[in-house]
């Protein structure tokens, strides 16, 4: 949110506007989840404002600093784009059959507490090592199922580097190592650390309690982590991978970003000492 936005909530409240904005860490490790929730709740309907704004920021004009000049003749510009828009470009959004659902599901959840959060605040739990090939009882999901879970695409684009990094390689179609841990006399509760991708002094730990058919809830240590409206990059990546990733090799779309480094060579280490004698020096040279 700009700082335009942030100086005008007094004055649009005052003409009776219902105004939302997200919430201020103001110096705490993590929001509680109805403060995630609502923050999650503003984004996804801010995301539609922003793809419009995106689409008609396309024509060079509209994508600049507008002079006091031109005001006069802003609407009719705009209301141009927005016809060519119209007319030459596909929709920004389209139609799911499971919207209804989604939408329903996500307005349950926005005052619902963190579950796994409680417990973890609540109980004292002991954890044993373990690979994702162990855990033969986490449920398969198909990438629609995920994506309900995620609300969205957003968090499931990050997810793969993550994956890459907990797993050590690229290679996510072949098999590979996922380490976590398990809940002692609670197979059905694990947790996975993963890096910050902010700080590299920093680990946040992932929760996730689950059945064999689905994923009944997770929480996760880093500042969004508690929210039940969809879930952070590391739950969308621990989730991804143990439901979805390590059962489909099929290729990728896009190229993971860790290949990059092999479009590089590495330079040959050259030893920057030359051996020089006094003859060298009654040698004269010139330029060609």
């Amino acid at each position: 949110v700009d700082r335009g936005f942030r100086d005008s909530v007094g004055l649009m409240r005052a003409l009776g506007l219902d105004v939302c904005m997200p919430d201020f860490l103001n110096g705490r490790r993590r929001f509680d989840a109805l403060e995630a929730n609502r923050s999650r709740f503003i984004s996804k309907i801010r995301w539609v404002v922003e793809s419009a704004n995106g689409r008609i920021k396309h024509f060079k004009w509209l994508n600049q600093t507008i002079q006091d000049s031109t005001i006069p003749q802003v609407r009719d510009y705009l209301r141009t784009s927005c016809e060519l828009v119209n007319a030459h470009r596909s929709p920004a959004i389209s139609s799911f059959m499971n919207d209804d659902m989604i939408v329903t599901k996500i307005l349950e959840n926005l005052h619902a507490p963190n579950l796994p959060r409680v417990r973890i605040n609540d109980e004292i739990l002991r954890w044993v090592n373990c690979d994702a090939s162990q855990l033969a009882n986490f449920p398969v999901l198909s990438i629609d199922q995920i994506r309900t879970i995620t609300v969205g695409v957003f968090q499931l684009k990050q997810a793969r580097s993550y994956c890459e990094e907990q797993c050590s390689t690229i290679h996510l179609d072949n098999p590979a190592d996922f380490p976590l841990q398990i809940r002692v006399n609670d197979p059905q509760l694990i947790r996975i650390s993963f890096k910050s991708r902010h700080s590299n002094t920093k680990t946040y730990y992932t929760y996730i309690s689950f059945s064999t058919q689905d994923i009944l809830n997770s929480c996760c240590d880093c500042p969004d982590g508690d929210r039940k409206v969809g879930v952070c990059s590391h739950r969308a990546a621990a989730i991804g991978f143990l439901s979805y990733q390590r059962y489909n090799n099929g290729p990728t779309i896009n190229q993971p970003s860790g290949s990059y480094l092999n479009l590089l060579d590495d330079s040959d280490r050259i030893d920057d000492f030359v051996e020089s004698t006094d003859e060298d020096e009654d040698y004269r040279y010139s330029l060609l």
